[in-house]
C-alpha cells in the first residue's frame, strides 16, 4: 500500500507516492485533466491511500477517480498546520507533507459528502444564487429612482402596483432604459427560480430527512433541503454542540491568564446552514409559544441578535436528535420555562 499526497492546483497536480516506511517513491507533476489525472491513479497499487485538500476544486477530481480502487481522504486545509505554518512552501513540500501526515494517521479531515448529497447542495446554492442576483436587480432600480428624485413606497419593486408606478414616473430615456432592462431580466431570474422550486420540491418530497425536518414550523421544502443537504451526514456529529460548531452558532473562545472571554460567533462555519436557520427563527417564534418564551426572555437581556442565535443553537439540536431517532416535531406545548416546547426526548432540550 502507498501513501499518496496530492497537491491540487487549476492546471496540474503534484503527487507524492510514499510507502509504509517513508521512503518517497516518486514525486510527479500531473496535468489537470480528466484522462491524465485517472491514469496515473489507476496506475497506484490497490487499497492504496490518497489524500487532497479541499480546495475550490476538489470536486472534480474526486469525481474523476471515485472508481478506483483507493482510500480517498479530503484534507481541511485551515487545520493543516504543517502546511500553513511551513517557511519554505512549494507544491513538492505541500504534497509531501500530506503523504508524511497521512501515513501517520495525523490528517485533519473535511467531510466527503457522496455525489448525491453534492447536487443537492449545488441544486440549492445556484437557487440562493439566483435569488441574490435578482435582489441585486431590486436593489439597483431603487437605486437609480432615488437618482433621479423618485421614490417608491411598495416593498416588492416587481409586483404589479410598484411596476405601475415606476411607469408613471417622468424618466430620462437612459433612466427608463435601465429600469426596464432590470424589469426584464428579475422577471427571467424570477422564471427561473420558480423552474428550480419545482425541482427542489419534488427532492425534497421523496427525502426522507427533510419530510422530518418539514414538520418543524417555519421549515419549508426549500429550508429543510438546504439544512438536510449541508449536514449531510448527521450521523458524523456525535452530540449537538460539534454539529452547533459546524454551523458557526457558537462563540469564539480566547483563555489567557486563566480568564476566558468569549467573542463573537466564529467565523469557519457553514455560512448556508446558519443562514437557513436564522431565516426559519422568526416563522418560527410566531408558531412555537415556548421557543417564543424562550427567544423575548434572551432578546430582553442581551438583544434580539443573540436570541436568534441561541434559538438557532437550540433548534440545530432538536433537530439532530429529531434526525437520529427518527420522530418528527410535535406542538405539544409547555406552559413553563423558558425552554423550549417540544415533547421530543430530555436529550433534545439538553442538547439546546
Amino acid at each position: 500500500m502507498e501513501y499518496v499526497g496530492v497537491d491540487y492546483h487549476t492546471r496540474y497536480a503534484v503527487a507524492t507516492r510514499m510507502d509504509a516506511v517513508g521512503t518517497v517513491l516518486s514525486q510527479d507533476r500531473i496535468p489537470n485533466l480528466k484522462a491524465d489525472i485517472h491514469a496515473y491513479f489507476a496506475s497506484l497499487p490497490e487499497g492504496s491511500r490518497v489524500v487532497v485538500e479541499a480546495t475550490n476544486n476538489w470536486a472534480a477530481f474526486m469525481e474523476w477517480t471515485s472508481d478506483l480502487p483507493l482510500t480517498m481522504k479530503l484534507a481541511n486545509p485551515s487545520r493543516t498546520r504543517a502546511i500553513a505554518s511551513a517557511r519554505i512552501k512549494t507544491d513538492s513540500l505541500d504534497s509531501k507533507i500530506l503523504a508524511e501526515l497521512l501515513r501517520g494517521d495525523l490528517i485533519a479531515e473535511s467531510y466527503l459528502a457522496p455525489k448525491e448529497v453534492r447536487d443537492v447542495r449545488e441544486l440549492v446554492r445556484y437557487r440562493m444564487t439566483l435569488v441574490r442576483l435578482r435582489s441585486q436587480l431590486k436593489t439597483r432600480i431603487r437605486s437609480v429612482l432615488f437618482k433621479v428624485g423618485e421614490r417608491i413606497t411598495f416593498a416588492d419593486v416587481l409586483c404589479p402596483r410598484a411596476r405601475m408606478a415606476i411607469s408613471k414616473f417622468s424618466l430620462r430615456e437612459i433612466y427608463r432604459r435601465e429600469i426596464d432592462s432590470c424589469l426584464s431580466l428579475a422577471d427571467s431570474f424570477s422564471i427561473q427560480i420558480g423552474e428550480f422550486e419545482k425541482e427542489i420540491e419534488a427532492v425534497a418530497k421523496v427525502n426522507e430527512d427533510t419530510r422530518l425536518l418539514m414538520t418543524i414550523p417555519g421549515i419549508s421544502f426549500f429550508s429543510a433541503l438546504l439544512i438536510s443537504g449541508e449536514i449531510g451526514d448527521y450521523r458524523r456529529f456525535s452530540s449537538a454542540r460539534k454539529l452547533a460548531c459546524f454551523a458557526g452558532l457558537v462563540p469564539s473562545v480566547h483563555a489567557s491568564g486563566g480568564k476566558i472571554h468569549h467573542g463573537h460567533i466564529i467565523r469557519q462555519s457553514n455560512a448556508n446552514l446558519r443562514f437557513a436557520l436564522l431565516q426559519a427563527i422568526p416563522h418560527l417564534i410566531r408558531k412555537h409559544d415556548g421557543l417564543a418564551k424562550h427567544y423575548y426572555h434572551i432578546s430582553r437581556k442581551k438583544g434580539t441578535k443573540t436570541a436568534r442565535i441561541a434559538i438557532s443553537r437550540r433548534l440545530l439540536g432538536i433537530m439532530l436528535t429529531m434526525l437520529k431517532n427518527r420522530e418528527p416535531f410535535r406542538l405539544d406545548h409547555e406552559s413553563s420555562g423558558t425552554g423550549p416546547a417540544v415533547s421530543l426526548p430530555a436529550s433534545a432540550r439538553a442538547s439546546g
